[in-house]
């Protein structure tokens, strides 16, 4: 259906029309293309023009669908969805925490990664990298311990992500707030 020389057309297209560099046409590629397999090359041009000549913004991909989708004379399919694993919650991507020492301080960097599952290599097509990567890179830049997520423990705990002053903080946080909470009750039952 929609090849990927159509694609990368209706992508630059877009992308002349809202100033995008040809950076964002070679990063939108791959994830545009799945998701517009299922639509035939004519179907994709016209849904194109239509988007531009109601677009204030960027369109994005589910927006571009919904226009294809809107036109009655356009037979488009369901698009592909992959699989993720229990690793990744289901969403191709997997939690990691880098603890590391910087000026004398612990400190946690929490981000994400792409997943070895299907929905996860999808995603590192585009921004993710790979988390088995990514954890190459940071034992090498000295990282103090690093956590991510598995089949056995699809979740980090917040103990994990972050640290002992930070999960203090916190709880002194919540009791002040509790505390708040009430002492107004009680001040407002006294009336």
């Amino acid at each position: 259906m929609a090849s990927e020389a159509a694609v990368k057309r209706s992508l630059q297209s877009i992308g002349n029309m809202f100033s995008k560099g040809s950076w964002w046409v070679k990063d939108s590629l791959k994830m545009w293309t799945i998701q517009l397999q299922d639509i035939p090359d004519e179907a994709l041009f016209k849904g194109v023009k239509a988007c531009l000549r109601k677009a204030k913004k960027c369109p994005t991909v589910a927006n571009l669908r919904s226009i294809i989708e809107a036109d009655p004379s356009n037979q488009v399919g369901e698009p592909v969805l992959y699989k993720g694993c229990q690793a990744c919650s289901n969403t191709g991507s997997r939690e990691m925490a880098r603890w590391y020492t910087e000026k004398g301080r612990q400190k946690v960097f929490f981000g994400l990664a792409a997943c070895d599952c299907l929905k996860g290599r999808r995603l590192a097509v585009g921004a993710y990298e790979h988390w088995q990567d990514v954890v190459r890179m940071w034992e090498d830049s000295g990282s103090d311990e690093i956590f991510y997520t598995t089949h056995d423990h699809p979740v980090l705990t917040t103990e994990q992500r972050v640290t002992p002053e930070e999960l203090q903080a916190r709880k002194e946080r919540a009791k002040a707030a509790e505390f708040k909470v009430t002492g107004a009750w009680r001040h407002a039952v006294q009336k």
